[in-house]
Parts: C-alpha cells; sequence; structure tokens
C-alpha cells in the first residue's frame, strides 16, 4: 500500500497504528522523526492535488477541513480511493 494522510494527525495515527512504512507523504505539520523525510504534499491544508497523484497512491486519507475542494476532487477523479473523516478532537 501507498498511502498519503493529508494531515498532520492523521499521519500520526497511520504511524502509530504500525503503518508507517506505507505512507508516501506527509502534511507540513507532521514534524515527527518517522515523517520527516517524506515529501511534503500539503501545506496546512493547502493541498497540491499534482504532488499527491505523483506519488500514484493506493489511498489517500484526509477530514472534512482539508481543501482545496478543487484539490480533493481532482484526487477522487483519478479514481484514487479517499477516505475523509471528522477531524480528530481535543480533550
Amino acid at each position: 500500500s501507498r498511502v498519503v494522510p493529508l494531515t498532520g494527525s492523521l499521519n500520526e495515527i497511520v504511524f502509530t497504528l504500525g503503518l508507517g512504512e506505507q505512507v508516501v507523504a506527509r502534511d507540513v505539520t507532521a514534524t515527527f522523526e518517522q515523517a520527516a523525510g517524506l515529501p511534503v504534499v500539503t501545506r496546512a491544508h493547502d493541498v497540491s492535488a499534482e504532488s499527491v497523484l505523483s506519488l500514484k497512491p493506493t489511498v489517500v486519507l484526509a477530514d472534512t477541513t482539508t481543501g482545496p475542494a478543487e484539490a480533493i476532487g481532482q484526487i477522487r477523479d483519478a479514481g484514487v480511493p479517499l477516505v475523509v473523516l471528522d477531524p480528530p478532537k481535543g480533550l
């Protein structure tokens, strides 16, 4: 699998689940050590669809605040599975 999480929190979740080896890109806010060497494809919810698609992901993870909507639409239109989750809530 080639996973592209489009937010820092989704990057952390995927790595915490032990799936970090499948992650091929990161958000600029994913600054933890394991993700630091990955290419940045989104800058705080400013997604580059071209950058994402160039990595040939098998799944893209986003939250409902990820955008711009045009970029999310381009990813979806390219036929890449896109999982959109509600953003995590603080305690």
